[in-house]
């Protein structure tokens, strides 16, 4: 099962105002959208935050550089995939982010279409012993005109949301920082009690409103 065609869709949500926190400025959302086929038909898909570099730029380096590398490549030739990605994406002169953020996109996409091809989610593929997963929400930005009170009725929301009782490896964004993930995922994972309940689907399990890929396409 080889490599038959790469896609990269840059993102670019607008958020309606300013967040700030002591070591981030965000007006916007930015995401690159990775979709893999292979020459029998099986595809995999996935969005990958980019923030802090061009989605253009990410999507480029995907389009340009990695997919001449890895079309034709077996699927499942992980390391392989690998090496060709990172050499084809070497420049020493460039971000390094952009590069790094353009190969883990290909590699979660790639990672989707595998688990897809043999009808798994990726949690069994990689050993998983337990569903859920403790989660915990980004929140408390400091800003200068919010008062204790506000504080209080965000963590009201987050404690309403399901997604805090104890810390946990899985980050997630409230809603109004993170649109991608609350508009695009057709069915995100639901949370309670602080857990998120991992998809059975095959591969990561979910899947996107294409519609609102392209509505907010970048360029």
């Amino acid at each position: 099962m080889r490599i038959a065609k790469v896609e990269a869709v840059p993102i670019r949500c607008e958020l309606g105002r300013t967040y700030r926190s002591t070591r981030m400025r965000r007006r916007y959302r930015d995401v690159v959208v990775t979709r893999i086929r292979t020459e029998q038909g099986a595809e995999g898909h996935c969005f990958n935050a980019v923030s802090g570099t061009s989605p253009a730029d990410v999507a480029n380096v995907i389009l340009e550089e990695i997919a001449p590398a890895i079309v034709g490549v077996d699927l499942f030739a992980v390391e392989e995939v690998v090496k060709r990605a990172y050499r084809a994406t070497y420049r020493y002169q460039r971000d390094l982010r952009i590069s790094a953020r353009a190969r883990a996109s290909v590699d979660s996409a790639q990672w989707d279409a595998r688990g897809k091809a043999v009808g798994q989610p990726l949690h069994r593929l990689w050993g998983g012993h337990s569903d859920p997963l403790p989660v915990i929400v980004w929140g408390g930005l400091v800003e200068e005109d919010r008062s204790l009170a506000d504080y209080g009725h965000e963590m009201e929301c987050i404690r309403k949301f399901g997604a805090m009782a104890d810390a946990g490896p899985l980050e997630l964004y409230p809603p109004e920082l993170d649109p991608p993930y609350f508009e695009m995922l057709l069915n995100r994972p639901q949370l309670k009690d602080g857990y998120c309940t991992l998809p059975e689907g095959p591969g990561w399990g979910m899947e996107l409103d294409w519609a609102y890929v392209e509505k907010h396409r970048l360029g």
